[in-house]
């Protein structure tokens, strides 16, 4: 999602596109089509489809809190459409956040998954395919849209949390909801950057507190200062540099100026040790790549060199311990 820099746009980037602002002389299909153009210029290209029997009005509140969007949408419309062409050519590899703002049921497709959002509740999908959002006429919600790898610090296999409601009944959602709509109150934020990064980081909690499922997302969520800025820069390293079989938490504590005693400790108290998490995603990237087009599938052995295994048959062990299955039969489907 892109918020650009317009004429428009008031201290912390936050603006309005409404209808009611469109040239009063069009019909309700030339407003249509101005509104879409104008959206997709500030964020993402949509097809969306009124409601047949009313005037077609809507209000979209858009805001950027440095990496992070945020949208709050209203109006006579029943459908919000993205199709996968559309993700082709001017998608990016965020997240986002559905939230179901209003009082009525909406659902939400993407990849052939079909999943229901209750009021109050919240979904995560992707920027990068297509999807399908149906909700009835005047039913507030909001958007966030995040960078994968902000999400990706704080919870482990985010594309396994795509398109599993969150209920409102637990709390981190009730509380993100609540200051989503502080965040698009009139006060003014202003354009400073301390103020935008705390509310970025406070979003990322929030989403993390929601949908991580152990100690992990807890943990490094409620971390702080110094020590929070070095595990998030460790895990950035860490995902840099898995696949390298000679990839050890030595290499890392040198390049920080820290001891590796250090780092292991910073790995443990966020619930996942450096060498769990260093398979994990090796484990993760191999299966990827086994269950790829085809034509692009690589050998059982040259896979688990790429991935930074030394010897074929622990990777083999590691891979059918972790998975249920052995590399060699989930590459043949």
């Amino acid at each position: 999602m892109s918020v650009a820099n317009d004429e428009t746009a008031t201290p912390g980037q936050r603006f309005t596109l409404a209808s009611d602002d469109l040239p009063a002389h069009l019909d309700d299909r030339a407003r249509l089509a101005v509104w879409q153009d104008r959206f997709a210029k500030y964020s993402c290209k949509l097809d969306i489809s009124p409601v047949a029997d009313r005037p077609f009005s809507i209000r979209c509140e858009l805001a950027r809190f440095q990496e992070i969007g945020a949208i709050r949408l209203q109006g006579t419309v029943d459908r919000f459409e993205r199709p996968a062409r559309y993700a082709a050519i001017d998608g990016s590899d965020d997240l986002i956040l559905c939230l179901n703002q209003g009082g009525s049921v909406t659902t939400f497709t993407q990849s052939g998954r079909d999943a229901t959002i209750r009021p109050g509740s919240m979904l995560l999908a992707t920027n990068t395919m297509g999807g399908r959002l149906r909700s009835p006429a005047n039913n507030p919600s909001s958007s966030l849209f995040i960078p994968r790898r902000r999400l990706g610090a704080l919870v482990a296999n985010v594309d396994d949390l795509l398109v599993r409601p969150v209920d409102a009944e637990f709390a981190p959602v009730r509380f993100l909801g609540r200051y989503l709509q502080l965040l698009f109150a009139p006060d003014d934020l202003g354009d400073e950057p301390a103020l935008l990064a705390h509310i970025g980081t406070t979003m990322t909690d929030l989403i993390a507190l929601a949908f991580g499922t152990g100690r992990d997302a807890r943990e490094l969520a409620r971390m702080r200062g110094l020590r929070a800025a070095r595990a998030h820069e460790i895990l950035r390293r860490i995902a840099a540099g898995f696949s390298r079989p000679s990839f050890r938490p030595a290499e890392v504590a040198h390049a920080m100026g820290l001891s590796s005693r250090y780092v292991n400790e910073l790995m443990q108290e966020s619930g996942v040790s450096f060498a769990e998490r260093v398979m994990e995603l090796r484990l993760q990237k191999a299966r990827a790549l086994l269950t790829g087009p085809p034509q692009a599938v690589m050998r059982v052995g040259d896979i688990a060199y790429a991935c930074g295994f030394n010897e074929v048959s622990y990777f083999n062990r590691c891979f059918r311990r972790r998975f249920g299955v052995s590399p060699t039969r989930i590459s043949e489907g």
